[in-house]
């Protein structure tokens, strides 16, 4: 039941602007009650909270105590804060004043509820917690509370590696965005976390612009010079607004790798979680690989070099015939213009060569910033031609980069050291 304001003493110094602070803050946060009269509840920036999470414990009658020191020291003492009113708002509670511990407790745990559906966020099918996985969401918490970045997990099949990870990060109050290697898993994990977001790439969002076509919005049509009257309907633009806001995003490699380094919007986020992290490696070299086939520069009429088996014939070929590509797109676009500009719907042929020659365009952008000497090729193919780099770890960053904490979990990590190391991470 709600706390009755007029059945509290009026001796207890708890100004009116505390009780709006503290009813703010449940307008941001829900307090999680642990037992034994603790509660947790996540610190918050905008109220200059010096941690990231905060334990409170109360008597019961009103006198409560937090783990860490006030902002503003012996100041605060037997004084009301904000933290200890949010919760007994939310709980019913008495509170009369708030005692401060001096500081951060020798050995301090986290607290987790005896059900995982008693985190927020949690569907209520998590009634109980799988072996040891309390333990582990306790222990990720305390190597983030220690300022660790990068956190492996190695657990097998069936051990409940989503509800850790999701759950640990409903506890610590950390915007998730959570990668894994298909659609189909992305589907599975939508399913278990209803909350959660999922974004796929452009191509399976259709166009609305012109409908009832074969175009998707990976064949977009807005320019700056002639913009989409209906860019605020695009499908993808709606689902990725939706994503970026929500708590729990979720995506797969591809996109992250391809959207995160170009576009920008999907990196820098509280946290990264790699699901199947032991793929990541693999991931990142497909990303950063090259494969140049005769069939796409024959769509764009473009010739290799003549010695398509010698690498430096190909690293001299690059520059010039990037120039060239780019001339003949800036062609393409001409055309495109003509049609928008009377908003008449360009023929599908148009938008499919526009687009084989902007990918054509990023291929070789890639190729004239990267590709150099310590390359591997592989050109004895005649249809088409690879490039690797010999390590992938000089891209690591890449990936690693769009979390300010990243949490890896597999169930077949090998060694954390190598991993750490195949992906550029020093630490």
């Amino acid at each position: 039941m709600p706390w009755n304001m007029n059945d509290r003493e009026t001796d207890t110094g708890l100004a009116e602007t505390v009780i709006v602070r503290a009813k703010r803050r449940l307008e941001r946060i829900m307090p999680i009650n642990t037992g034994n009269g603790c509660w947790l509840l996540r610190g918050l920036t905008e109220f200059d909270d010096h941690y990231d999470q905060y334990e409170l414990y109360t008597d019961g009658n009103g006198q409560w105590c937090s783990c860490y020191d006030h902002y503003g020291g012996a100041f605060r003492q037997r004084r009301v804060c904000s933290r200890s009113v949010a919760v007994a708002l939310f709980g019913g509670l008495p509170c009369c004043w708030t005692e401060a511990l001096k500081g951060r407790p020798a050995e301090r745990r986290w607290r987790t509820p005896d059900s995982p559906c008693d985190i927020p966020g949690i569907p209520s099918k998590y009634q109980t917690w799988r072996p040891h996985q309390r333990e582990t969401v306790e222990w990720i918490l305390e190597q983030w509370e220690q300022g660790v970045k990068f956190v492996i997990l190695d657990a097998p099949t069936g051990s409940g590696k989503s509800l850790t990870a999701v759950a640990s990060a409903k506890l610590a109050g950390l915007k998730t965005l959570y990668c894994v290697s298909t659609r189909q898993l992305q589907a599975q994990l939508a399913n278990d976390f209803p909350e959660s977001v999922v974004i796929w790439g452009r191509e399976h969002y259709p166009c609305i612009r012109f409908p009832q076509t074969e175009l998707t919005a990976a064949d977009c049509s807005h320019r700056k010079y002639s913009p989409c009257s209906k860019i605020g309907q695009c499908a993808y633009k709606r689902q990725k607004r939706l994503a970026l806001a929500a708590d729990l995003a979720v995506v797969n490699y591809s996109f992250l790798l391809n959207e995160a380094n170009h576009v920008g919007g999907f990196s820098d986020w509280p946290l990264l979680v790699l699901d199947e992290g032991d793929l990541a490696e693999s991931e990142l070299m497909k990303y950063v690989s090259l494969v140049l086939t005769k069939r796409q520069l024959e769509a764009c009429g473009i010739e290799p070099p003549e010695r398509k088996t010698k690498f430096e014939a190909w690293l001299e070929w690059a520059t010039p015939t990037l120039k060239k590509v780019k001339g003949h797109l800036e062609e393409l676009e001409a055309v495109l213009q003509r049609y928008l500009e009377i908003e008449s719907e360009p023929p599908l042929e148009l938008m499919r060569e526009i687009t084989r020659y902007e990918r054509l365009v990023s291929k070789l952008t890639t190729f004239t910033n990267w590709v150099d000497d310590t390359w591997v090729a592989e050109l004895d193919d005649p249809e088409k031609w690879e490039f690797k780099p010999t390590f992938v770890r000089r891209f690591g960053d890449a990936l690693t980069k769009h979390g300010q904490k990243v949490l890896a979990m597999s169930a077949t990590m090998l060694s954390a050291r190598d991993w750490a190391w195949n992906l550029g991470i020093e630490e």
